[in-house]
């Protein structure tokens, strides 16, 4: 069970909310996010490894990645900020992925977003979280532009994927797109984003405009392209 509790904000492209939850989850985030552990420990992985977070670990987060729980020791809670998705797009580097999914509680480049949270939860007036902003994007695209996690082939076939959702695509273009031989991206894409492409095809489309169907359309344009059958969620 998640326990969700709305912050109030007094920027209005600024969403907060207080997270608890106890159970294991699993999913695709579709913002970009800063995060703040308050309570509890968990192991999680992403991007090809198992982290792990305590309380005081900041974890940033943006559109198209994956994560899968592994552990949880009691309940976690998080207080989470969703980032205007138009302000970070001016200044971070087009295609970059974000090379740190988590940032420790001594980590000195956790700083701008510690302030920007710490901001939020005392209520501070707009000029102040405005300022805060502004610096936490501006950290947010100086950690986009270190060295990420995903190798170029496999961010190449992700952005194809996110931006091919209902369009017809078979493997071996996705393979000449990503500018790797198929059965090296086959593999490449499960180890490094937890998922095979077309299944990380449908969990884009069930977090697009018109999810529903958009996801049961490319379900169905899914099993004619490739021949296999893929089980409903």
């Amino acid at each position: 069970m998640a326990v969700i509790v709305e912050l109030p904000v007094s920027l209005p492209d600024l969403r907060a909310v207080r997270l608890t939850v106890e159970e294991l989850h699993a999913g695709m985030k579709d913002y970009y996010a800063v995060g703040r552990v308050e309570r509890g420990r968990s192991e999680w992985w992403a991007r090809g490894k198992v982290w792990r977070s305590a309380p005081g670990c900041i974890q940033i987060k943006q559109p198209g990645d994956v994560y899968r729980d592994v552990a949880r020791d009691g309940a976690t809670t998080w207080t989470i900020l969703m980032l205007p998705a138009n302000d970070i797009a001016r200044v971070r580097e087009e295609g970059k992925a974000v090379a740190f999914p988590q940032l420790e509680a001594s980590d000195g480049r956790a700083e701008p977003f510690r302030r920007l949270l710490d901001a939020v939860c005392a209520g501070a007036e707009p000029l102040v979280l405005e300022v805060a902003l502004a610096e936490a994007i501006s950290a947010f695209a100086a950690i986009s532009k270190a060295k990420a996690d995903h190798t170029r082939p496999v961010r190449r076939a992700m952005e194809y994927l996110r931006e091919r959702m209902t369009e017809p695509i078979r493997l071996d273009v996705l393979a000449r797109h990503a500018e790797l031989d198929k059965f090296h991206l086959c593999r490449a894409f499960r180890a490094q984003v937890g998922m095979p492409p077309h299944t990380y095809l449908i969990q884009c489309a069930s977090r697009g405009p018109r999810s529903c169907c958009c996801a049961a359309y490319v379900r169905r344009r899914w099993r004619r392209w490739s021949g296999f059958m893929i089980r409903r969620s």
